[in-house]
């Protein structure tokens, strides 16, 4: 099956480049989005922010939970656009003023700045990354999960003088000094203690808490410099399994004309209200566009803890209206599933794909659908969702007596061919028609949503 099709001609092997691909359905190409509101077009991920920062301004834009010493999490504390703008313009100010990111001679990045960055998803991250792009300074993220050998092969590749981290990665960075001369900053998101200034100072680094940086940049504001579409957004690094990280520069333009072809494509459509769940590493480039996506509709960006097997904690906790996922996280579902498939004192977990001819599933999906002998109020205390789950598409269904509450995603029609060729999807399908079979004759009146849009699903 064929997606796109070469333009002839735009290969250019002297400088590595293969052919540019375009859309076999004929839209023409676009580099950017026009706000209707304001007429304004959208070229550069700093126009996306400042526009819905403007548009927006009172909106909850950015939310985490606070750990408490115990190591619980509390309820999710919200900042609003406006907030998170101005952190971002007294941060990226403090960059400029403390000449963090200093100024390279390199055509290539036309001679911006740089910053590296090291760490799970947080609202820090985007905050700095914000801050970065107000004053044309270029991204270099690494996955949380890359050793010290990694991080300073990428330190080193990029001639690195600056890296924002976590404490939880201090270490790593600080171990990459001895072989990365350039290093000579470390900015930490959380407060520094004397302890860590310490300890990166014996290691030959200035250090510098995230709160520091913004009261100077707050001290010393300074006009923005705003990027241009044709400058690079970010390094695009790889998670470094397959041997040293390999990165890939993308500029503002790359990311604008991705999300404008998505948009016209019915994919993601946040707007007031909606909750993105960011779990999926932001240094991927997959959830960064989700997030730009969220942010041009002025929508909400809720952050997990940082471990993955708090997410269902977590989710109960934002109730997010879309839920980008990967199979991994899918897969664990379905192996909690076969742990508890032999218990009678719990709701049990049924993952099933169903095909293009079910009910209301005319382009296909799977579906996660939960029954047990207990009642829904019991089911919700595992986990209740407000979720459409873009940018696949939930569709609530309720049947049968007791529980049994659907959680359809939809999957592409013309996806449906590759999908089916794994074996194991297939006998999911299989089941999923004994399932509706076995419910069938028990069907009961589709139970009234509360509020909208809602979709309650137990887990365990």
């Amino acid at each position: 099956m064929v997606y796109t099709k070469v333009v002839p001609g735009t290969e250019d092997p002297e400088h590595g480049w293969g052919s540019i691909h375009r859309s076999c359905d004929g839209r023409e190409p676009s580099v950017g989005m026009f706000d209707p509101d304001t007429k304004e077009q959208i070229k550069t991920s700093y126009e996306n922010f400042q526009l819905s920062r403007k548009k927006f301004a009172n909106r909850p834009c950015l939310g985490f939970r606070p750990i408490a010493a115990d190591g619980t999490a509390g309820p999710y504390v919200w900042s609003t656009y406006e907030q998170i703008g101005k952190r971002a313009d007294n941060f990226g100010a403090g960059l400029v003023n403390l000449e963090l990111c200093p100024s390279k001679p390199d055509p290539e990045v036309k001679d911006r700045g740089m910053l590296g960055f090291y760490s799970k998803n947080r609202l820090e991250w985007v905050v700095a990354e914000q801050a970065c792009f107000s004053q044309s300074i270029v991204t270099v993220p690494m996955y949380d999960t890359l050793g010290a050998d990694s991080v300073a092969y990428v330190i080193k590749q990029c001639s690195l003088k600056s890296v924002i981290c976590a404490a939880a990665v201090l270490e790593n960075v600080l171990d990459c000094k001895p072989d990365c001369p350039t290093l000579e900053c470390v900015i930490l998101m959380e407060p520094l203690t004397e302890d860590l200034r310490s300890k990166a100072s014996s290691a030959g680094l200035k250090a510098f808490s995230m709160e520091e940086v913004e009261k100077v940049g707050a001290e010393k504001p300074l006009p923005h410099l705003a990027p241009s579409p044709q400058d690079i957004l970010t390094f695009c690094y790889t998670s470094g399994t397959t041997g040293d990280p390999k990165g890939v520069l993308l500029t503002h333009q790359n990311l604008c004309s991705a999300w404008s072809a998505a948009s016209g494509r019915d994919a993601l459509k946040a707007g007031d209200g909606d909750i993105h769940m960011s779990y999926l590493p932001l240094p991927h480039i997959f959830e960064r566009l989700v997030q730009f996506g969220v942010i041009l509709g002025g929508a909400a960006i809720g952050f997990y803890q940082g471990d993955t097997l708090k997410i269902v904690e977590d989710l109960q906790a934002l109730r997010p209206t879309f839920f980008p996922s990967v199979p991994r996280l899918l897969n664990r579902v379905h192996d909690r599933r076969q742990q508890i498939s032999q218990s009678t004192s719990a709701a049990r977990i049924l993952v099933s794909l169903n095909g293009p001819v079910d009910e209301g599933m005319a382009n296909g999906g799977i579906t996660f659908a939960l029954s047990g002998e207990h009642s829904p109020e019991m089911a919700r205390k595992s986990l209740s969702l407000k979720t459409r789950m873009h940018p696949i598409t939930a569709k609530p269904t309720y049947r049968s007596k007791g529980l049994l509450a659907a959680l359809s995603i939809d999957v592409p029609r013309q996806k449906e061919e590759h999908i089916f060729k794994d074996a194991k999807l297939a006998a999911a399908r299989s089941r999923a028609r004994d399932m509706r079979k076995l419910h069938s004759a028990t069907a009961s009146p589709t139970l009234t949503r509360q509020e909208s849009p809602e979709i309650e699903i137990a887990c365990i």
